[in-house]
């Protein structure tokens, strides 16, 4: 799914799930956070955060199959419900995720009650699980008719006053997805966030947020560019690196300034060159399928 889905994280498919209805516990019990299950002979196994993480993410790729009939995914998700308050936050977000996963290919009064259910998460005490949550909203949203977007757009709100920039950051892009529209009133919040003054993480972050708008983010492109020129190399970087993201091909004259002004540090200038490159490369490439497109 890489590529293809910006909200839910690609599920690697190793060697083949053999599901034995005599085995001795079913993917349910072990993704349950009850510490215990029955073995044979009578004895107790605990089960551990691991086991019930993988656990977790084999039953959302069991549900995102398209061998999984409509039933039977709702019949995952709600088990899936159950992992979703694990005491591990790693169960949490392999949770989320495999709710989103499965969640995507069912209803749209199954969708609704997802997103309603996972909206909870979005109070959870761990920010990666309140990160990831504001991506499945946003994927389950982005894929359904008018009033799924509605009723996403909605349950998102919250996310915008996250005491965490990044859950602040991802819930601006998960809305105009859902949207399809790139407004200002969403790009403007994650400019601030890069021109602030603060932690250069959180500058950093906030350009890689830009940076998954792709070509519809061509509104930040003054203030990417601006960054291009920070004092601090990391942020600059992250700078040049976001304009190859979006494809600013007119970005490329002022990267030329600036690695041909000798004024600035000889890093910063490799590094301007080195977005050139990219953008000159992925520029040929787009060229080159426009033209074997025009051929057929």
């Amino acid at each position: 799914m890489r590529g293809e889905d910006p909200w839910v994280d690609s599920h690697q498919h190793g060697d083949p799930i053999h599901v034995d209805a005599a085995a001795p516990f079913n993917l349910v019990d072990l993704a349950a956070d009850n510490g215990v299950v029955d073995a044979p002979m009578h004895e107790k196994i605990e089960i551990s955060a691991l086991v019930r993480h993988v656990a977790v993410q084999a039953i959302g790729g069991l549900g995102a199959s398209s061998g999984a009939t409509p039933l039977e995914r709702s019949t995952m998700v709600a088990k899936l419900y159950i992992p979703l308050e694990d005491s591990s936050a790693t169960v949490r977000y392999a949770a989320v995720q495999a709710v989103a996963l499965i969640g995507g290919a069912t209803t749209p009064a199954d969708k609704t009650k997802i997103i309603t259910r996972l909206a909870t998460k979005l109070e959870d005490k761990e920010l990666p699980v309140r990160y990831a949550t504001v991506k499945a909203i946003s994927h389950l949203g982005a894929g359904g008719a008018k009033a799924e977007k509605d009723y996403a757009i909605t349950k998102l709100q919250p996310a915008l006053r996250d005491s965490a920039p990044t859950v602040q950051m991802i819930g601006h892009v998960g809305i105009m997805f859902v949207r399809d529209v790139f407004a200002k009133e969403h790009i403007d919040p994650l400019c601030k966030f890069v021109e602030q003054k603060g932690e250069a993480a959180t500058r950093i972050a906030g350009l890689q947020h830009i940076g998954m708008l792709g070509t519809k983010g061509t509104p930040a492109i003054p203030c990417v560019l601006k960054t291009c020129r920070e004092k601090d190399l990391d942020v600059a970087g992250a700078a040049m690196s976001t304009l190859v993201q979006m494809k600013a091909y007119s970005a490329m004259g002022e990267l030329k300034k600036i690695q041909e002004d000798k004024t600035v540090p000889q890093d910063l200038r490799d590094g301007a060159e080195q977005a050139i490159d990219d953008l000159t490369y992925v520029r040929k490439m787009e060229e080159e399928l426009e033209k074997k497109k025009d051929k057929k």
